[in-house]
């Protein structure tokens, strides 16, 4: 007689999940990186110890992430799945680390099945292969919100370092950490009582304590980067918009912005219903998954700076747990057929839905193809290839091409004596925002004779030809 799924050991229930997104990691961990992965690794990830751990340089730096991704350079050489080696091994992580918070609020099945969710999820599999640090945000999110919950029953000291550490340790990862850590200390200060308060409260500030002992030695450049008016020129740009995030949301979902407008009525509901159950078990817990999200995207377009949808990634694990409290019910003894059936049927639309995800985040490609592209740039008459836009820094740092880098419009039109010239470009909104009078003489002059897809949202390697 086969064992019901509440007797089995946890580590068999996640198995399955953990496995498939094993799996699915390695089959996309070498392919081609994008501009940001480029960047890490021509800025940070060639630099000996000593200067890395001083050196801050821009908000393209995740410390923690770039330490971790330097040693696997170390051990394993230039190689793209090296670089991306700990954004791997952090997502699995994390998906143990959903199970087992699930375990705790809710119960081990319905952990069990968040932490299939979200293993088969594709942009679980997309962040995990991406050189950077966000599943190592979300790992270590998803970490000092279980030991915050834990502090129910167990109000230790101990706890309360583990918690502190979790948040430090994310904020040396990334800046958006801080977030976290902000909904904890407001969602503590408010909702909480007595000595938990004051340990929660308390496990904050020590995390505080412990990231500026982490970000000592680069403290003074993170500053000026991003608060002193050293950092990136300052372009109001589309990707400051709300309603940009909105719709680039929703195309990596597949959907039409329409569509995820219209779907968000119903999910509001399940949402707030899935949120109640959650403050059953934690009253903590509805803070947890809204105050980050709220406190960070307030001070991202307060401080006029990019609303990249990766910055709230680390909320993916909690929309699970809210979506699995409020669709499935939980394992009863006596439980009839129907309540069993309704528990069999919303988990497995809940993992196909998911998986559905592995479509539209298209994780096995390239995320950008620059190597093909500088292959088929390299059958181009010697000296009329050029690059504009964020297409210049990856072919000339990482791929070592010999192409002419161009900067305005006058540049390019010195080189147009009368014979074709090509133009390669990619992620063309920057060029159009921040070099509008260049963009407009390729469009005017030129059309795409190639173009490179890649998984990363327009970053298409596109080749012009000007006439």
């Amino acid at each position: 007689m086969r064992r019901p799924l509440e007797d089995r050991p946890f580590w068999q229930l996640i198995a399955p999940g953990l496995g498939f997104a094993a799996i699915a990691g390695l089959v996309a961990l070498d392919q081609g990186l994008w501009f940001d992965e480029i960047w890490t690794l021509v800025d940070f990830g060639r630099l000996p110890f000593g200067e890395l751990l001083t050196t801050y340089g821009s908000d393209n730096n995740h410390p923690l992430y770039t330490l971790l991704a330097r040693l696997a350079l170390l051990a394993f050489g230039e190689v793209a799945w090296a670089l991306r080696l700990p954004a791997f091994i952090f997502g699995l992580l994390a998906i143990v680390e959903l199970g087992r918070l699930g375990r705790l609020v809710l119960d081990p099945v319905r952990g069990a099945l968040a932490a299939t969710i979200l293993a088969v999820a594709g942009p679980q599999i997309w962040f995990s292969t991406n050189a950077r640090g966000y599943s190592a945000l979300l790992f270590f999110s998803l970490l000092a919100t279980r030991h915050l919950v834990a502090s129910r029953v167990d109000s230790s000291r101990r706890l309360m370092l583990k918690q502190a550490l979790a948040l430090a340790l994310g904020s040396w990862v990334h800046a958006t950490m801080i977030f976290v850590a902000l909904g904890q200390l407001v969602g503590g200060a408010l909702l909480l009582r007595d000595l938990r308060r004051r340990r929660v409260v308390g496990a904050v500030l020590l995390a505080g304590l412990f990231s500026l002992l982490f970000h000592l030695p680069i403290l003074g450049e993170m500053y000026r980067f991003l608060l002193g008016g050293g950092g990136h020129e300052k372009v109001t740009s589309s990707w400051n918009s709300p309603l940009w995030m909105l719709r680039e949301t929703a195309a990596r979902l597949g959907l039409p912005l329409a569509a995820a407008l219209a779907a968000a009525v119903p999910a509001l509901v399940f949402g707030l219903v899935g949120l109640r159950r959650l403050a059953a078990t934690d009253r903590m817990l509805p803070a947890m998954v809204l105050l980050p999200a709220l406190i960070g995207g307030g001070c991202m377009i307060g401080l006029g700076r990019n609303l990249w949808p990766r910055f709230f990634y680390f909320e993916l694990g909690f929309a699970i747990l809210v979506a699995v409290a409020a669709l499935v019910p939980g394992p009863r003894r006596d439980e009839g057929r129907g309540r069993r059936f309704w528990r069999l049927a919303a988990g497995s639309a809940l993992i196909v839905g998911s998986a559905l995800t592995i479509v539209t985040s298209r994780p096995f490609m390239p995320k950008q193809d620059f190597a093909a592209a500088a292959s088929f740039a390299d059958t181009l008459p010697a000296g009329r290839v050029v690059t504009v836009g964020l297409a210049r820094m990856p072919c000339a740092d990482y791929l070592h091409r010999p192409y002419l880098a161009v900067d305005d419009r006058a540049e390019l039109e010195s080189l147009l004596d009368g014979r074709d010239l090509w133009v390669l470009d990619t992620l063309p909104i920057w060029l159009e925002e921040r070099r509008p009078e260049l963009a407009r003489l390729i469009a005017d002059r030129g059309r795409i004779e190639r173009r490179f897809p890649g998984s990363l949202g327009g970053g298409s390697i596109l080749v012009w030809r000007l006439r």
